[in-house]
This record gives C-alpha cells, sequence and structure tokens, in this order.
C-alpha cells in the first residue's frame, strides 16, 4: 500500500467525497461519506451553536426525543410540543431549557432547512413528576410538517420586543398574570365592556405580576 503522503491532495472537496475508517460493530474497514459524516454530526448534536439544541422528533418520548403532535402535523398547526430534558448530545439541559419562555424560536429540520416553523414560546412549563418540559406556541412564520424519526434544531430566532395578551374571562377584582416575558412591561386595560380599564400593577418579578382594580370585572389585558 502507499503511503499517504504520496496521494494526490483533492483541492475541490465535494459532500459526496470519502474517507476510509472502521467500523466499530466489527472492526471492518469502510468508506464514509462527507455527506454522511455531516450528517450524523449534526444530527446528535456534535458541532452546536451557542443557544442551540437538537432533538428527534418522535411517536413516544424518551431522552433526546420530542412529542405532542402527530406525525406529518404541519407547523402552522402547532401549539404545543414536549421536550425531554435530556437532548440529542445526552446533556440534562433542565435549567437552561426554561430560557426559551418569553422568547422566539425556529425549530428546523436537521437535512431540510425549508422545513421549520418560528414560534413565539409564550411559556415553559414541566410536566409534574416528569422529565418532560410542554412548551406553549403561537405559530409565526412557517413552512412544512412535522415528520417521525426527523432530526430538529432548536434556536432563538431573534429578540423583537415581547407582548402579550392576558384574558381575563372570570370577572375578578385582582387580575394574577403569569407572563413569562422577563421583564416589567407596560400594561394596558380594556374591559369587557369595551372601555379602558385602570388599575393598581403590583410586579411581583419580571415574569408576574397582579393587576388590581378595585371591583370585579372581565377583559383583557395588554402587555408590552
Amino acid at each position: 500500500m502507499a503511503r499517504i503522503s504520496t496521494y494526490r491532495k483533492d483541492l475541490v472537496v465535494t459532500k459526496q467525497d470519502k474517507v476510509i475508517g472502521t467500523d466499530a460493530s466489527g472492526s471492518v474497514t469502510k468508506n464514509y461519506t462527507l455527506e454522511n459524516i455531516s450528517l450524523f454530526m449534526s444530527q446528535r448534536g456534535l458541532v452546536s451553536v451557542g443557544g442551540q439544541v437538537m432533538y428527534k422528533f418522535a411517536n413516544s418520548q424518551g431522552p433526546g426525543i420530542f412529542t405532542g403532535v402527530a406525525g406529518n402535523t404541519a407547523f402552522s398547526s402547532v401549539s404545543s410540543l414536549k421536550f425531554n430534558k435530556i437532548d440529542q448530545t445526552e446533556d440534562n439541559i433542565e435549567d437552561f431549557i426554561e430560557e426559551y419562555a418569553g422568547n422566539r424560536i425556529i425549530i428546523s429540520q436537521v437535512d431540510d432547512k425549508n422545513t421549520y416553523g418560528i414560534f413565539t414560546v409564550s411559556s415553559v412549563s414541566r410536566q409534574s413528576g416528569t422529565d418532560i418540559f410542554i412548551f406553549s406556541l403561537t405559530p409565526e412564520s412557517v413552512n412544512g410538517n412535522l415528520t417521525i424519526e426527523k432530526y430538529y434544531v432548536i434556536s432563538f430566532a431573534g429578540a423583537g420586543d415581547k407582548h402579550r395578551v392576558h384574558s381575563q374571562d372570570e370577572a375578578s377584582a385582582n387580575w394574577v398574570i403569569s407572563h413569562n416575558m422577563g421583564k416589567f412591561p407596560a400594561v394596558h386595560i380594556v374591559l369587557s365592556t369595551g372601555d379602558y380599564g385602570f388599575g393598581e400593577v403590583t410586579y411581583t418579578d419580571k415574569n408576574n405580576l397582579t393587576i388590581s382594580l378595585g371591583y370585579a370585572v372581565a377583559g383583557k389585558a395588554y402587555l408590552n
């Protein structure tokens, strides 16, 4: 066999070029295309960007998996998804995953970037007694469907000003609102009568507030 140093250099690298490696299952030497190596590394999250995580979409939950809708569901019809605290790199991201609350995210298919959904994450909550986190989502810009056994990357989709609409359907003198916006928003109140409302806003923290109106009434609160 010729020495490696004597082989010609390939100055035009393509995804169909091959490298030689050893298969772990039987110590057999095989060829691997650069395209397949790249796909394997991206699907397993071995090459990642800060703020991005990788999951596989499947029918049943488990480490590295997300569920919540049936296979072939259009991104435009997605309002909630469930993610395991363990991502495809086998990292426990239960502390980081809640950072998506109140932000815009993009969920894109690894091997087809034209299949994606951009969402506003209204809340992230842990399913009691499980390793599952539930994302409540509002679609903004979408294309295509979710496909079972495909891999998807989740990343922040840019800031933009955060806003929320709280619907107070049951008349109450105190509207307790968990908005998860990560800031102290301005509040505008519209009563069920159509009139503007006025009340005292108490900020519990950057994600929760209470509006005290002095009398029981229903309506909407617009948070910006």
